[in-house]
């Protein structure tokens, strides 16, 4: 398992690292660290990282691991990879919560149990593999979606639409942006407006850059024909 540290302090930085690497020893955890943003950005495009630590302030900018945790949200290959947030100040944690859904987090001044308080909760909480969606739709009712149950998604004007097994959800305060970023590999942007799973597209007309999804919507079968997007076209070929 790969861990990157970010932390500006080399002192705090060296602890961390010491504090960790004396009960999560290096037989089974490889331990990356960086002091800046830009060598945080250089590993994390050069390797496989399963759980990251990152200290909010970084030199001059009090939200530097703020930027860093976007970056690797909007990885294709990271949207549910824990996240530690170091901070002093309360007040950030709720950008980190909200916003970038971080696993865990630690207030400074901290101890070692603290450290292996937030670390092991992340290691056993499988983040990655959770199964389902959390959103709100335009009356304002929490809805948890399967994956498995999404056929695609619609962008139509400020409402996103899922077609599901059991439906038609609309949603609202939602971009495609951002669901894109909180679905699994098996979902790939097709156009500007629309989002499918792959394991549901039956038919692709390369000639004319349409696909056919074959739906069961509440036990009625419907074929949906959605066109390809030029920009989206290779990434989509690649995927399916």
């Amino acid at each position: 398992m790969n861990i990157l540290i970010v932390e500006d302090n080399d002192i705090q930085l060296q602890s961390l690292y010491k504090i960790l690497s004396e009960k999560y020893t290096e037989d089974s955890f490889t331990y990356m660290l960086a002091d800046n943003y830009d060598e945080a950005i250089c590993i994390i495009n050069t390797n496989n990282i399963d759980i990251f630590i990152l200290d909010i302030a970084l030199g001059d900018n009090p939200n530097g691991g703020i930027d860093i945790a976007r970056f690797i949200r909007f990885k294709k290959n990271m949207p549910y990879t824990p996240i530690i947030f170091i901070t002093s100040i309360a007040t950030q944690i709720t950008t980190a919560l909200n916003e970038l859904h971080c696993c865990s987090y630690i207030y400074k001044p901290y101890k070692p149990d603290d450290v292996y308080s937030a670390f092991n909760f992340c290691i056993h909480k499988d983040i990655e593999k959770s199964s389902y969606i959390t959103l709100q739709d335009i009356n304002s009712i929490s809805l948890k979606i399967n994956f498995s149950d999404i056929y695609f998604i619609e962008a139509d004007s400020h409402i996103l639409i899922f077609y599901t097994k059991s439906g038609r959800f609309l949603i609202r305060n939602k971009s495609m942006d951002s669901v894109e970023q909180n679905l699994p590999d098996e979902f790939v942007r097709c156009h500007r407006k629309y989002i499918v799973c792959v394991a549901y597209v039956t038919n692709y007309d390369k000639t004319n850059r349409m696909i056919t999804i074959s739906t069961v919507i509440n036990n009625k079968p419907q074929n949906f024909h959605i066109g390809i997007g030029k920009k989206y076209k290779d990434e989509f070929e690649e995927r399916y």
